[in-house]
């Protein structure tokens, strides 16, 4: 896999406050939710892989998106849970100067929407990771 999606996962577990062994967590959440997206192995190494571009986003890709952000309990009901999101950010060490900008990102992206559910969590990602602050949030993994 490529380390992109490794960072994006481990971001995702990091986010969650998992303190269970996470390379079992990571093995565990990729299959839930490729299974329940039905993305192949190929759409997620190319998505990942090239840096998560938008061009590189199948409808699979962006249910696999919405499943981690929803089975780490950022998203519900598809809108993102801003208290929440920002409370696990602050808890990494790595971004505690960053917060002010972070949250600002968070604020910019919450009302990103879709046409569909799948949709709506891939735009609020792509918005998300297109922001300086984002960008320093996933790479801080």
């Amino acid at each position: 896999m490529k380390s992109f999606y490794i960072a994006f996962l481990v971001a995702v577990l990091a986010m969650s406050l998992v303190k269970a062994d996470i390379k079992s967590d990571l093995k565990k959440l990729q299959k839930v939710c490729t299974e329940q997206s039905k993305a192949t192995p190929e759409e997620l190494n190319t998505y990942f892989g090239k840096g998560m571009q938008k061009q590189d986003a199948t409808d699979a890709v962006k249910c696999h998106l919405k499943c981690m952000m929803e089975q780490n309990g950022y998203l519900k009901n598809g809108a993102i849970d801003q208290e929440y999101v920002l409370k696990i950010f602050e808890v990494i060490p790595a971004l505690q100067d960053h917060m002010k900008g972070i949250a600002a990102a968070v604020e910019v992206c919450k009302n990103a929407k879709g046409v569909n559910a799948c949709d709506t969590a891939f735009k609020i990602t792509d918005c998300f990771i297109n922001t300086k602050s984002g960008k320093l949030a996933i790479a801080s993994y």
